[in-house]
């Protein structure tokens, strides 16, 4: 439960990325067509053919998630096992039995997390590698339709492309830990609405002593 808390609190800090970036894309993609005319549509283009990859990524960094939660789980509630039974563990020596579970469990749970790794690398890869893309493409239509390129508009195009820079840097960092806040908020919310133990140990009346206060 602390680390899925955890991961709704990252979200919270970085939350409003989620909509300052999509703006600060925009105005920058208005000022380039105002730049750059028609041409920047192959720039469009190419941003607009990256986002059905992302979310297909993200769908599978969210499966993942669960997946690797699901054996943390497993692995935490069997260590919990062996270090309350300890001393029985011993007395049988089943020290060796217990330590494969354990490596097994955990090595699953490492597959997991590799593969997530792997896909947030694959997604960040593909947003840093955006801006490159799409001056490339916008300035080679520039060029195929008959403008000149001069260094006035180059300059400034590359400028309001290094804008483009940040906002699409930190917005697949922003997706890939609104997936983990997703995954650990559900969770938490099924660990909240469990019944008590012993329900005998609430209180839910207000006691004498404060009501006379």
């Amino acid at each position: 439960m602390t680390v899925d808390a955890q991961r709704v609190v990252t979200l919270v800090e970085t939350f409003n990325q989620l909509w300052s970036a999509p703006l600060q894309i925009c105005v920058a993609v208005y000022f380039l067509y105002v730049t750059m005319g028609v041409a920047v549509m192959a720039g469009l283009v190419t941003l607009l053919l990256l986002i059905p990859l992302n979310l297909l990524v993200a769908r599978l960094v969210r499966k993942i998630q669960v997946k690797q939660l699901k054996n943390s789980d497993e692995r935490i509630k069997l260590m919990n096992e062996v270090l309350s039974g300890i001393k029985v563990l011993k007395l049988y020596a089943w020290e060796e039995s217990f330590i494969s579970k354990i490596t097994a469990i955990r090595n699953k749970e490492l597959q997991y997390i590799a593969k997530s790794l792997y896909l947030n690398a694959g997604v960040s890869f593909t947003f840093i590698c955006a801006p490159l893309l799409v001056s490339l493409s916008t300035f080679s239509v520039y060029v195929l339709l008959g403008n000149e390129l001069t260094a006035g508009k180059a300059f400034v195009a590359i400028s309001l492309f290094n804008i483009l820079r940040l906002p699409l840097t930190l917005l697949p960092r922003v997706v890939v830990n609104f997936i983990q806040a997703q995954v650990s908020n559900h969770r938490l919310e099924e660990f909240l609405k469990l019944g008590e133990l012993q329900p005998g140990n609430v209180i839910r009346n207000m006691p004498t002593h404060c009501k006379s206060k």
